[in-house]
């Protein structure tokens, strides 16, 4: 519903009337509620008032089973004056948290059509698992107090990159924070040490999605807070990986400018403790089954583990020794470039993908944005950013010699756990790794990745302490993970778990059973409406006369069935609803 520009200071705009409602009275136009789905309907609240502001009849009772802030606007005005319900209206607002996006909703609607319908629901994953009610949380990561670093980097992202799904900026805020502490803090479990680090990659059709303009955002980010030393370059053999790593002069050291030795002694600092921001990380993947670059997979495969010696022995380079080794991984790529890596089966075995936070979006489709105009990067957040690298955190000594440059790695700082975290930590383990596996229900090739999220969770704990930590004017000896800290990590692991499930439902392991059953899951999430075999073959991602062979034999069996769409020539299939 179209308004009057007004200037500011003058009265409120006035609502333009559609012409075919100008000169119509209450009495001309009738409004049944039976035409109308109120209850449930998000528009239904937005929808009566514009009616209302209209001049258009609303019956009291369809206000009433709104809720506020609806329900309150509308009993308001109904008794005021019909010449003065607009003015009335912005009055009203004034007094709202929201009024401006009221006023947007209520001045977007046609008083003249329907109630527009919300979308449905996406269907929830049929073999994704609930966490037990006791486990479970009503709250997201963003709803708790802890984590305020990364929840107005996230917040910032948001607006400079809106097609972008939150779950990259997430992922994105996280790699910033783990290259940043660069092996400095651990949690002792046992005789096992647990450090920050984290692989991550983001999954999702090119173009639409926007997974670079995510990443763009946190090297600019990195970058600003004087940190893009610590980054690797994208593309790396075994060895210059190995070597990059290290301390010693590259042999052809002495022919570079001056300008990349001061940036190649600069990296020294924290030469083994490094970031990996890829942007078509199936680069990295397929180099995983070349012959000359096949090293890299049990090199990435090890340093996920941060060992405190790490040794490679080649016939060209001899013996060369990593210390105190730690990566950081973030990449992106798309389902076709990670489908054949998805579905070979060693990478699940060989414990690849369950080192991984897998992150898909929750979107079919982002909704249209397109650049935002004067943003910019906050500054507190990098001199936070930059503040955690440099001084809440010991620095390594280094130390230039004639033919190598020697590093003393500071002391890491031991993370406390309140009491609350341990058990909750233990029950979220237990339930993951333990009980949902003797269950059944979980994809095999899932299990080790179910055996390790509790690390992974715990490791985001970790990150969003040290930064609340180092946050404090005045920080305490200790550094502790407190229990919102571990429910915002739960919270976090919770989102990388759905998304992996995602994940493995679009991808079939090759075989014409897998492929049945894939797209039987696929026809699940889509729920009543259905899908077309063109849509079922994109999410699929196998070729048309495949699909209908497939859609074709499972509709014999009875395990779905067609629907002829009235008024249109197109065809579904849906999965029944007692199957």
């Amino acid at each position: 519903m179209p308004i009057n520009e007004t200037a500011a200071g003058s009265q409120p705009a006035a609502i333009l009337l559609p012409k075919a409602i100008k000169n119509q009275t209450i009495d001309q136009t009738s409004f049944d509620n039976s035409n109308y789905s109120i209850a449930g309907n998000p528009y239904a609240g937005p929808y009566c008032l514009a009616r209302l502001l209209a001049n258009l009849p609303v019956e009291e009772g369809s206000l009433r089973t709104l809720g506020l802030p609806w329900q309150f606007l509308g009993v308001a005005l109904l008794d005021c004056p019909i010449k003065e319900r607009v003015t009335r209206f912005e009055a009203l607002l004034q007094n709202e948290t929201h009024g401006d996006e009221i006023r947007q909703a209520v001045f977007s609607m046609d008083p003249l059509g329907n109630i527009p319908q919300p979308k449905p629901q996406q269907s929830p994953l049929v073999d994704f698992p609930a966490l037990p009610e006791a486990l479970q949380s009503t709250l997201s990561w963003q709803n708790y107090p802890t984590g305020r670093w990364l929840k107005a980097y996230v917040e910032f992202a948001c607006q400079a990159a809106p097609m972008s799904d939150a779950a990259f900026h997430l992922s994105a805020g996280l790699f910033l924070l783990s290259t940043a502490v660069a092996r400095r803090i651990y949690l002792q479990v046992g005789i096992q040490r647990i450090y920050t680090n984290l692989y991550q990659l983001i999954v999702a059709e090119s173009t639409l999605y926007h997974k670079t303009s995510a990443l763009m955002i946190s090297q600019a980010l990195l970058k600003e807070a004087g940190l893009d030393t610590l980054l690797l370059a994208s593309r790396q053999t075994p060895e210059s990986l190995v070597s990059e790593f290290g301390t010693m002069r590259p042999a052809t050291f002495e022919s570079w400018n001056a300008a990349e030795k001061k940036r190649w002694l600069d990296e020294r600092t924290f030469s083994a403790q490094r970031g990996w921001l890829m942007d078509e990380a199936s680069h990295l993947l397929d180099s995983f089954n070349r012959d000359y670059t096949a090293g890299l997979l049990p090199l990435v495969l090890a340093l996920f583990d941060c060992p405190e010696r790490e040794v490679s022995q080649t016939v060209g380079r001899g013996r060369q020794a990593v210390q105190y080794a730690y990566l950081s991984f973030l990449g992106a790529t798309t389902p076709s470039a990670v489908g054949e890596h998805i579905q070979r089966n060693a990478h699940w075995s060989n414990g690849l993908w369950a080192r991984f936070a897998m992150i898909t979006p929750r979107k079919d489709i982002p909704d249209w944005h397109f650049f935002p105009q004067n943003i910019q990067i906050p500054k507190h957040l990098s001199a936070e950013l930059n503040a955690l690298a440099f001084k809440a955190l010991p620095i390594p000594k280094v130390k230039e010699t004639a033919g190598d440059v020697q590093v003393e790695p500071p002391q890491a700082l031991p993370v406390g756990l309140d009491l609350e975290v341990y058990p909750a930590w233990e029950a979220y383990a237990k339930t993951l790794g333990y009980d949902m596996l003797l269950q059944g229900g979980v994809d095999h090739r899932l299990w080790p990745s179910y055996g390790r999220l509790y690390i992974l969770a715990m490791k985001v704990a970790m990150l969003l302490a040290v930064m609340d930590w180092a946050g404090q004017p005045e920080k305490s000896r200790s550094l502790q993970v407190k229990l919102a800290h571990w429910q915002q990590g739960q919270a976090i692991a919770e989102i990388w778990r759905e998304s992996v499930h995602r994940l493995l439902n679009e991808f079939a392991s090759g075989d014409e059973r897998s492929q049945e059953d894939n797209l039987l899951r696929i026809l699940r999430r889509a729920g009543s409406d259905g899908m077309t075999a063109r849509e079922v073959g994109q999410m699929a991602h196998l070729k048309r006369e495949i699909v209908e062979t497939l859609l074709l034999a499972l509709e014999q069996d009875g395990l779905i069935e067609r629907v002829q769409n009235n008024g249109r020539r197109t065809v579904t299939f849906r999965v029944p609803s007692q199957v």
